[in-house]
């Protein structure tokens, strides 16, 4: 059994032959309370630690296989006070495993010696969400795909790409599945869009699949 999931951007043709794994962490920081305006030098505030950490850990494009983004921090209770608590959720993706472990030691590093440097305690933990997979051009499924996007006027495109999807699932319950593009553009933004004449070649490429099956 092969699948076919239609969740990736750019031109019709586009076959994505690998994807990253992603694994996220959670940090939570924890400092000392003190009055922001009375006495403030008794106080370590989380936020400062956790920001420190965010930036010196590795952020955005790390290589062309890896990637890490700080997507969610929060922190404090008033601002008269020196915040005891703050919280940072991050991703880190890499089509290379070793590449992502190593990122995912080196930020666990800057975490703790930045805590310990400024008095502050930290807890992480950290959950895979996904596995990566990589196919071969001449792989059955990759073949029928590109079958299919011939038999509607179109060159195939074999691509690595940065986003997970259903493929990362269907892939590591052991069904070969791969990626098509469809279209879409300005991907996760509030201008996201498609071309209605690329819903019109993604139905073709729908029938075109079946026609092969």
């Amino acid at each position: 059994d092969y699948a076919f999931v239609f969740d990736s951007g750019g031109d019709i043709g586009g076959i994505v032959l690998q994807a990253p794994t992603q694994l996220t962490m959670e940090l939570f920081v924890k400092g000392k309370a003190a009055h922001a305006g009375m006495e403030p030098e008794k106080g370590v505030s989380a936020i400062r630690v956790l920001s420190e950490i965010i930036t010196r850990m590795p952020h955005g494009r790390i290589d062309k296989e890896t990637t890490s983004n700080a997507g969610i921090i929060s922190g404090g209770k008033a601002t008269n006070i020196v915040a005891e608590s703050a919280y940072c959720k991050l991703e880190v993706r890499s089509i290379n495993p070793a590449k992502l472990r190593s990122v995912e030691a080196r930020i666990k590093k800057t975490a703790a010696e930045t805590a310990a440097r400024h008095g502050a305690k930290i807890r992480i933990t950290r959950n895979l969400e996904y596995s990566g997979f990589s196919l071969r051009e001449d792989s059955p499924v990759v073949r029928m795909a590109s079958s299919a996007v011939r038999k509607i006027g179109k060159k195939p495109r074999y691509e690595s790409s940065g986003g997970g999807s259903d493929t990362n699932i269907i892939n590591r319950a052991g069904i070969k599945a791969v990626n098509l593009a469809i279209g879409m553009r300005a991907v996760h933004t509030t201008k996201e869009f498609i071309y209605m004449r690329d819903i019109a070649s993604g139905a073709r490429l729908v029938l075109a699949l079946i026609d092969s099956a």
